[in-house]
């Protein structure tokens, strides 16, 4: 380098040994006169440097196939940043997303993976590389572990010929399987419907292999096997196993045709066979000549694969008897021939001995004996009519001749026809039967709600009540109307009962009144000094009401006396049962009113006696005075309410 005097310039230099971060440094130079050269040095630094690491940051564990796996690669030390990317087996993977740290130093890198079955074993590898650097990529590589449900296989087994299984022969079948982690289970299935070791029907199951020993025609069907493992569980391809067998007759046919002479019969003969019979053979076997077989080739046709028809007619006696019928197929002809027999046949006999067996008010039941089938299945039928002949029950029993008519009406008189039916007609005649139903039994008449009066007795409104149920139906109960009269009544009655409490008081003073002066007569007469008080010094009967009259005894009937003392009234100085408010008699009675008085025949008692006409709650128009027993009271001293004076009491007080 060259400089001269008073210029100044600038030099890359590039001095070994210094790091490699400060490989270039610029320097600044000025050239002096005297020739001395002064540097001064400014280093300005762009390091670039290959990747040092690169790792796979998730743990390299089993996957499972078909799911979705989220996987991290790290990578740390180049400059400038380093790029990523993924590989499997040689085949680049799309990344999902990539960031960079602050200084640019560490890379992170994203890809989703789904594995599949076919990537068990393969690597999955992450690369780092420098652009401006050559051959400085680093990378880090996972060997795949794929978990997979079984994949599963069925095959018959090697040495057998789908096509050529027939009745009698062994098969087994084998369930190839394929898996990771390593089955646990396998089941095998029929039709859907799983099976099990059973050495008695002759189904073997061992590890993948079932065997079928002599099978039959139920053994043939779909077959299939699944293996489980902790991946989930994987039904096989289905195998259809298609046994075949010789043709045999189809249950279920009719055997016996009943035919008159010269009738054309259509005998159908189906057989059961795999593959089904194309080919059929008819002989006919006379009962008359049973050892005598002639083959029936004219009439015969095939309708349908596995189904022949042969059209018969009798033309005499001996052509009826048995027709006999074969199938062939592949596998052979019919062992066994399908017999059907020719009977002649004629309309049946009518039914007999018809009777009713049962009879209700609603219901009948007729029997009767059968007669002649006529040689095929018959049925029977009745017919019942009213007594205007107007059909009322079609009634058929296949069974026997039985039958069960309910719905009718009480008391009717029906005619039964029965007769009988089978596939040659109706029989000519009928059985006719006459029957009636019993009469409905009488309905009771409706009973009545007892009225709530009913239970007091004895009481006058009984009868009353008893009248109250005009407005009331039959099982409805006591209507409003009867409430109402009631009511009334009730009220009544209450107005009544205090009419006759103020009569009975007003009575009583007067008697009171009355008999306190005829006392006073007797005791100037022969009452002692002691009895006897100053007429000025004692109240008179008007000034002091209280003054109780001297007792006496009460005449009364029993039952009548038992009645007054019930309800609180007290009958005192009677001396005749009848007319007791007669003014003349010496005969007084008081009532023991109260505010609530009981609504019973005491009630009307005081106005029965006034009369002189009713009867007596004890019986009878009021019995003689000599038969009526004689009550006493005793005698109770009373204070003057005047002079606080002992008298003498004449008069029991009510009792109230």
């Amino acid at each position: 380098m060259t400089a001269y005097m008073g210029t100044e310039f600038t030099t890359l230099l590039r001095p070994l040994g210094w790091p490699r971060e400060q490989r270039e440094v610029a320097v600044s130079v000025t050239a002096a006169a005297t020739a001395v050269i002064k540097c001064q040095l400014q280093l300005n630094c762009d390091s670039i440097v290959e990747p040092l690491t690169v790792r796979l940051l998730d743990e390299n564990r089993p996957l499972s196939a078909g799911r979705q796996y989220e996987l991290r690669c790290e990578t740390a030390g180049s400059r400038p940043a380093a790029a990523v990317t993924w590989w499997k087996d040689g085949q680049q993977l799309p990344a999902e997303r990539e960031t960079t740290n602050a200084d640019g130093n560490v890379t992170t890198s994203v890809a989703q993976v789904t594995p599949a079955l076919e990537d068990a074993g393969r690597q999955l590898c992450c690369h780092a590389a420098n652009a401006r650097v050559q051959g400085g990529a680093v990378s880090d590589c996972w060997t795949l572990h794929v978990r997979y449900s079984p994949v599963v296989s069925l095959e018959l087994g090697s040495n057998i010929n789908g096509s050529a299984i027939r009745e009698g022969v062994d098969v087994y079948f084998e369930c190839n399987v394929r898996a990771d982690p390593w089955i646990h289970k396998v089941i095998w299935r029929h039709n859907g419907r799983q099976l099990h070791n059973n050495v008695s029907a002759g189904t073997l199951l061992s590890n993948q292999t079932l065997v079928l020993q002599a099978v039959t025609r139920n053994s043939s069907g779909l077959y299939t096997c699944v293996a489980s493992n902790s991946e989930g569980d994987t039904e096989s391809n289905a195998f259809n196993l298609d046994v075949k067998f010789a043709p045999e007759c189809r249950p279920g046919q009719q055997l016996v045709w009943g035919a008159a002479r010269r009738e054309v019969l259509q005998v159908p003969c189906e057989v059961e066979a795999r593959p089904p019979a194309r080919l059929f053979r008819w002989a006919f076997n006379s009962s008359a000549a049973a050892s005598e077989t002639r083959p029936l080739d004219a009439g015969v046709t095939a309708a349908a694969p596995g189904r022949s028809v042969l059209q018969y007619q009798p033309m005499g006696e001996r052509d009826y008897g048995t027709l006999l019928c074969w199938g062939r197929n592949e596998l052979g002809a019919q062992a066994v021939p399908c017999v059907f027999h020719i009977v002649p046949a004629g309309r049946p006999d009518a039914p007999h001995s018809c009777e009713v067996s049962g009879r209700g008010a609603t219901t009948l039941r007729v029997t009767c004996a059968r007669g002649s089938d006529g040689g095929l299945p018959q049925q029977f039928t009745l017919e019942l009519a009213d007594a205007e002949r107007r059909l009322v029950a079609n009634v058929t029993s296949r069974g026997r001749p039985d039958f069960l008519l309910e719905g009718l009406q009480p008391g009717a008189r029906y005619t039964a026809l029965v007769y009988s039916s089978n596939g040659k007609g109706r029989s000519q005649g009928s059985a006719a039967v006459e029957a009636s139903t019993r009469a409905a039994p009488p309905q009771p008449p409706p009973q009545r709600q007892p009225s709530h009066h009913a239970d007091m007795e004895p009481t006058p409104m009984a009868p009353l009540a008893d009248r109250g149920a005009v407005g009331e139906t039959p099982g409805s109960g006591v209507s409003g109307r009867t409430v109402l009269v009631l009511s009334l009544v009730g009220v009544g009655a209450g107005l009544l009962l205090a009419g006759l409490a103020l009569a009975a008081i007003l009575i009583g003073v007067r008697r009171r009144r009355l008999r306190r002066a005829g006392g006073g007569r007797a005791g100037a007469d022969g009452a002692s000094p002691r009895d006897k008080a100053p007429p000025s010094s004692l109240p008179s009967s008007d000034d002091n009401p209280d003054v109780v009259p001297q007792k006496e005894e009460a005449v009364l009937p029993v039952a009548d006396l038992k009645a007054l003392q019930q309800y609180g009234l007290l009958l005192q100085e009677a001396r005749r049962p009848a007319t007791l408010v007669d003014s003349a008699a010496q005969t007084t009675v008081i009532y023991g009113a109260s505010s609530t008085f009981p609504m019973t025949e005491a009630v009307v008692l005081a106005p029965c006696w006034a009369a002189g006409a009713a009867p007596l709650p004890g019986g009878g128009a009021g019995p003689p005075e000599a038969a009526l027993p004689s009550v006493t009271t005793p005698k109770t001293p009373r204070h003057d309410a005047g002079t606080q004076t002992p008298l003498p009491s004449r008069h029991k007080e009510s009792a109230v």
